[in-house]
């Protein structure tokens, strides 16, 4: 399924998951098909800390504007929004893909 949402643009991953379940996860390979991964703990912030948006957008060096957020947690979907990223509340990466194909 990423490598299919990744067709429509860069893909980028931030998250607020911690060193130990990164490395169980890289095991699977679910990291490769990303292109950016932010990780909180080594951005000593985390989601939804507005300053956490920012940084993110900087390091991709785009426009908020030019950025969709997609999480699964309503509040990190309204601090994005805040931060004036195109969000969306989901529960799966099927659903990204719906709205990705719409967009």
């Amino acid at each position: 399924m990423l490598k299919e949402i990744k067709k429509y643009g860069t893909l980028a991953l931030l998250s607020n998951s911690n060193d130990r379940h990164i490395a169980t996860i890289s095991k699977t390979g679910l990291f490769q098909d990303f292109d950016y991964l932010f990780f909180s703990h080594k951005m000593h912030m985390t989601k939804p800390d507005p300053v956490i948006f920012e940084e993110t957008k900087k390091q991709l060096g785009c426009e908020a504007s030019d950025i969709y957020f997609f999480d699964d947690s309503q509040c990190n979907v309204d601090a994005a929004i805040k931060a004036g990223y195109h969000a969306y509340l989901v529960e799966s990466p099927k659903e990204i893909l719906e709205i990705v194909k719409k967009l």
